[in-house]
């Protein structure tokens, strides 16, 4: 059994009564489920960090007066939802995007009321272009040292996130040995989306060292790093090959052990042969055994080692022994000192392998 109490109205005056009875009380509420669900914003600049506020998502309902919760939930349109994240009403990404891989997404977002109505609806995230600058400029050189007659062959590539047809050119500048400048003719054709290739004839460059400066432009002006390469133009010498066998000395050294051999060059082109298709002349004893080299022109002179460039290192010697550069083999056996030269590179024509 229930009591209520209830209001009578006689004329203008208001009674009220108790009246005891069993009965039923259903209340009814006016809440109805949200009908609309939109973002701000649906758009997203490519490349930009994990935890970007993309949009603020908002509900339509007819109770303007409700709260609403929001959610990325399963079902058609959700092939994309592991890519953002909804804190509150904000929608966040949780990725980073490329343009040219991809650039349309998309989402199923739940709103939900304080009293569990819900609407549900896809929505699309758009990814925009923005112009990258090129990267990974890599030129090469295809050697190191030329002559004044030789072709100086540049091979490489260069690297832009809009796509190989971006490429506008690649700058080249040379700093000459006087510490002047050059402007060379840019690189222009590419191919593969970034590889290139140019010669530049070396006729009349005067001797010395060269500083390249290389940069990539794309069609938007913007550019990568500047990489730079060194090489060298030297006065073009005379091959032993090329001579008669009677201007070309051959110096080689005495194979007796324990002994310091002195071979010194003369006017003509010398070859110091320290080294056969067989054997290291000088692999055993320290410094007690290795030959001296006296007169080696770098222009001129060749010499000859057993083996590979990697079989041997070059040093400075110590105060007790001729001032010069040191040859020795890897295992820092003593090989040979070249008396007066210093700043030697194995990796010169001045250094012959058999």
């Amino acid at each position: 059994m229930n009591l209520v109490q209830i209001a009578l109205i006689y004329g203008e005056q208001l009674q009220w009564q108790n009246i005891e009875d069993s009965f039923n009380l259903n209340v009814i509420s006016n809440d109805q489920a949200p009908t609309d669900l939109s973002l701000s914003n649906n758009e997203i600049s490519e490349n930009l960090g994990t935890n970007t506020l993309i949009g603020t998502l908002s509900t339509t309902a007819p109770n303007i007066t409700n709260t609403f919760n929001y959610s990325l939930v399963s079902g058609t349109g959700s092939n994309d939802n592991s890519l953002f994240t909804i804190i509150d009403n904000q929608l966040i990404s949780n990725a980073i995007f490329n343009y040219e891989i991809r650039n349309n997404y998309s989402i199923r977002i739940r709103t939900t009321d304080q009293n569990g109505l819900f609407y549900e609806e896809v929505l699309e995230v758009n990814i925009l272009n923005i112009n990258e600058a090129p990267t990974n400029l890599n030129l090469t050189l295809n050697k190191n040292s030329y002559h004044p007659s030789e072709t100086l062959d540049i091979v490489g590539n260069v690297r832009d996130g809009d796509g190989g047809e971006d490429l506008a050119k690649i700058d080249l500048w040379l700093q000459r040995p006087n510490l002047t400048w050059v402007n060379l003719s840019p690189i222009e054709n590419f191919e593969n989306d970034g590889d290139f290739e140019q010669q530049f004839s070396l006729e009349n460059y005067q001797i010395g060292t060269y500083q390249m400066y290389a940069r990539a432009q794309d069609k938007q002006g913007m550019f990568s790093e500047w990489v730079t390469n060194t090489f060298s133009v030297e006065n073009q010498t005379t091959t032993l090959e090329s001579i008669p066998s009677l201007t070309a000395l051959s110096l080689t050294a005495n194979l007796e052990t324990d002994e310091v051999d002195i071979l010194t060059g003369t006017s003509n082109i010398d070859l110091f042969e320290l080294g056969d298709t067989e054997e290291v002349y000088y692999s055993i004893s320290g410094i007690e055994d290795y030959a001296l080299i006296n007169n080696f022109d770098v222009n001129k002179d060749k010499i000859q080692l057993h083996g590979n460039l990697e079989d041997y290192y070059l040093g400075t010697a110590s105060e007790n022994l001729p001032q010069g550069t040191t040859i020795f083999s890897n295992n820092n056996e003593l090989i040979g000192i070249v008396t007066g030269v210093y700043e030697l590179s194995l990796h010169e024509d001045y250094f012959t392998f058999v």
